[in-house]
């Protein structure tokens, strides 16, 4: 987005290196969750030489083979991935990019486009720009691409998991001990497509990447983490919830009912203060569709739904080709619209 926010204002250098930073944060992604697992795995395993009475791993273990669990993570492997933390689009736009630049620049963007072709083969307008690339045709003339961002993506929801009582604190008489997961939920599309007329061309733009696929992907790779972390609380409040039903048995041996309450409101204190992050960034899209319509002298673009319901008439740079770029979270909302030179 900061590169486009930069390209659209003309400030070509600043938004080169937004799109050399797009690219490289998509690697080092990779990395930086790979040493997030590893300090869990430590920290874990310090938990455990701290309080060996505790069987952390197979608390958790229990957490990862629940039911429950399990038919939630099969679900979320039906999504499909594009690799982790890769973004087709992102790169489809480091290729446009660089490709419109000289020198190197423009191999950058060949092996970007060549990149996205095998992310997206069945993409009509990505094929045919390889096509102009291999062609060396790419800038011959105007020409006007159009991305749209459709729908809303995946949001996330909580779900619980209770735990085995007696692999946290054996022996033990605690109210109750569980964990509080997310899940992904998807949303809909806004649009099967949109139309784009100018002069005597029409196009249909068509699926680039799901936006719902990279979200499940990332949302794959940090499940560990969120797991381990979940696990560890779980762990850490049964503890206290078995210190003071321990504390309450020893000063009320007369009275068993203050012991049973106090452990009661102790188990229900934990049920009440465990929950899950389900916070998402709801602005994200459903999909990405993009399609490209060549120009002569044409000054104005109209759009329309799948349905024909016009959506507005875009008037286009007359010196150079240009991104267009559609923001539309649902049917019968007009959609957002910005005009980006290339």
């Amino acid at each position: 987005y900061k590169a486009l926010a930069f390209l659209g204002d003309r400030k070509k250098d600043s938004a080169r290196v937004e799109f050399n930073r797009a690219d490289d944060r998509q690697r080092r992604a990779v990395e930086q969750f790979s040493k997030e697992r590893q300090n869990l795995a430590k920290s874990l395993e310090a938990q455990s030489q701290q309080d060996p009475s505790v069987d952390y791993n197979s608390t958790l273990q229990a957490a990862v083979g629940n039911k429950d669990f399990v038919e939630r993570m099969q679900a979320i492997d039906k999504w499909g991935s594009y690799g982790p933390f890769v973004n087709p689009l992102a790169t489809y736009l480091h290729g446009l990019f660089f490709l419109h630049q000289t020198g190197s620049d423009a191999e950058k963007g060949r092996a970007s486009i060549e990149r996205v072709v095998g992310l997206a083969p069945n993409n009509p307008t990505v094929r045919s720009d390889m096509e102009l690339v291999k062609q060396g045709r790419i800038k011959e003339k105007r020409r006007a691409w159009i991305v749209l961002e459709n729908g809303q993506g995946a949001s996330l929801q909580e779900f619980r998991i209770d735990l085995p009582i007696g692999l946290i604190v054996p022996d033990s008489n605690l109210a109750y001990t569980g964990i509080a997961l997310p899940e992904l939920v998807a949303n809909q599309n806004a649009y099967r497509h949109l139309i784009a007329k100018t002069g005597e061309a029409q196009i249909n733009t068509a699926p680039l990447s799901s936006m719902d696929r990279v979200i499940a992907s990332e949302f794959k790779q940090r499940m560990p983490a969120t797991v381990t972390r979940a696990v560890v609380s779980a762990v850490v409040k049964s503890a206290a919830q078995y210190a003071i039903s321990q504390a309450a048995q020893s000063n009320s041996q007369q009275n068993q009912g203050v012991a049973f309450f106090a452990t009661l409101a102790a188990g229900i204190a934990q049920a009440s203060t465990t929950s899950a992050d389900v916070r998402s960034w709801i602005a994200l899209p459903k999909e990405f569709q993009v399609g490209r319509v060549d120009l002569d002298s044409e000054s104005e673009l109209s759009l329309y739904s799948d349905q024909g319901f016009p959506l507005g008439s875009i008037q286009l740079p007359g010196d150079a080709s240009c991104i267009i770029y559609i923001k539309t979270y649902a049917a019968g909302a007009f959609p957002a619209i910005q005009v980006i030179p290339l």
